[in-house]
């Protein structure tokens, strides 16, 4: 398996023009979430559990949305226990369909060693 755009956000910041100067910022890209997402809805409102089941049976589907929220959800240990290595499978299949935020967060995973051993050559592709 060849991941070829994971971490790329964590190497490359979000540039943003504001006023004609250039602000640049590290952060994670935003989800690729629809809006109607309910399972969203009801992560930003903290009802992780709403969440989980919600985002399983999608995410079981081979939704990269939610499948990237699974990832989150065991990421935080929000709703569930903390596991690294859930958080990795989850991140892993969102990012190989291209969802950026889970590509993102899977090379924090690599980077840290977390669920995973420390590659920072894969971290950093």
């Amino acid at each position: 398996m060849r991941i070829a755009a994971i971490c790329a956000a964590t190497v490359v910041g979000l540039a943003v023009m504001a006023g004609g100067t250039v602000v640049a910022q590290d952060a994670a890209p935003a989800a690729s979430v629809p809006a109607a997402d309910a399972g969203q809805v009801a992560y930003d409102a903290g009802k992780y559990k709403d969440a989980l089941k919600i985002w399983t049976p999608r995410a079981e589907a081979g939704d990269a949305v939610a499948q990237a929220g699974l990832g989150l959800l065991y990421h935080n240990g929000e709703g569930v226990h903390k596991d690294y290595a859930k958080a990795f499978k989850w991140y892993q299949l969102a990012a190989e369909q291209g969802n950026a935020f889970a590509q993102w967060h899977l090379g924090g995973l690599y980077n840290r060693g977390e669920g995973v051993a420390t590659d920072q050559a894969t971290a950093t592709l």
